[in-house]
């Protein structure tokens, strides 16, 4: 599915996450973090699953559906942030992290439903590194505690110097 060669942290993400597991992915910018979300987008999507990918800020939200619109088509790609909701029923939503908080907290049934063909298979949460944030990481934190338990996370960062102690908390 890809056009050039993976690295190996890459294929490694790739197969944790094709045999059921979660995984956190941190690795410098430029170096083929996105494939391995793409992979998890794609198979959630094959499976009939909903994909959710998340960003600290709009702005990085607005750019991510706009390249997701591209790639998947402009009806498969809802957009939710604090003031903006488009398409709230597509299999692939991005949203930022507190509106993913919010919704998780709420037990949004709309988007966390419990059939098969609304059932959440992934979380992307871009941007990470957030979670060591003194003011902003309880969000990222709660994203992953009451993310459905059918929902593998796929937590991206090129800044998070602590991964495998992240790692094992998600464990």
């Amino acid at each position: 599915c890809f056009d050039h060669p993976l690295d190996g942290f890459q294929t490694d993400a790739m197969a944790a996450l094709l045999d059921g597991s979660s995984v956190v992915v941190s690795a410098p910018t430029g170096s083929g973090k996105t494939a391995v979300a793409e992979l998890a987008l794609y198979a959630a999507l094959a499976r009939g699953e909903r994909a959710i990918y998340t960003t600290p800020r709009k702005a990085l939200s607005n750019q991510k559906y706009r390249d997701l619109s591209a790639a998947l088509g402009p009806g498969s790609v809802g957009l939710l942030t604090g003031d903006t909701q488009k398409q709230r029923d597509a299999p692939v939503l991005v949203m930022t992290t507190e509106v993913l908080r919010n919704m998780l907290l709420e037990q949004d049934e709309m988007v966390f439903a419990a059939q098969a063909a609304g059932r959440v298979g992934v979380v992307i949460l871009d941007e990470f590194h957030y979670m060591n944030d003194k003011s902003r990481g309880t969000v990222w934190e709660e994203c992953c505690v009451l993310a459905p338990p059918s929902a593998k996370l796929v937590a991206l960062s090129a800044t998070m110097a602590n991964a495998r102690q992240v790692t094992r908390w998600l464990e």
